[in-house]
């Protein structure tokens, strides 16, 4: 088997594969939370702690949706892309309130076609925070939600 170098690929550097971008501020605001059930365990046993200190995470990762969160920024890049409100009981542990605003710094892609998700989950501080359960999870894509550059 022979091949022409004019078809074996480049040895590019794989900085120059991704898109375009410019550096970026996400900020989300975090009101509160209504209505929060607790965390049903899946051996459905008959003790369920209810909620006890939720808090929310905010995460802009770089396609990682699903996965446990970014323990120490490892997402590739030295800042994390995750942000979390402080575990607030008040006025209620079913309804915390928050009234935060979370600050991501990101390098987002001027193609929206490469924009990130916003993952967006709930959790609880149990223990003194050495099991956090996840209470709920949401996503919320950013194409369309940008202003126009």
């Amino acid at each position: 088997l022979t091949a022409s170098p004019d078809v074996l690929p480049s040895r590019e550097d794989p900085r120059e594969l991704a898109p375009q971008s410019q550096p970026a501020t996400l900020k989300v605001a975090v009101l509160g939370l209504r209505g929060l059930q607790s965390a049903r365990q899946l051996d459905h046993s008959v003790v369920v702690i209810g909620p006890r200190r939720p808090f929310v995470e905010v995460d802009a990762g770089r396609g990682g949706g699903g996965g446990g969160g970014r323990r120490g920024g490892g997402g590739g890049g030295s800042r994390s892309l995750m942000r979390r409100t402080s575990a607030r009981n008040t006025p209620s542990v079913i309804n915390p309130s928050y009234m935060e605003v979370l600050e991501i710094q990101l390098p987002l892609p001027l193609n929206s076609l490469f924009l990130p998700s916003v993952n967006i989950r709930v959790k609880d501080a149990l223990f003194g925070g050495l099991r956090t359960p996840t209470l709920g999870t949401a996503t919320v894509g950013l194409a369309g939600r940008l202003p126009a550059t």
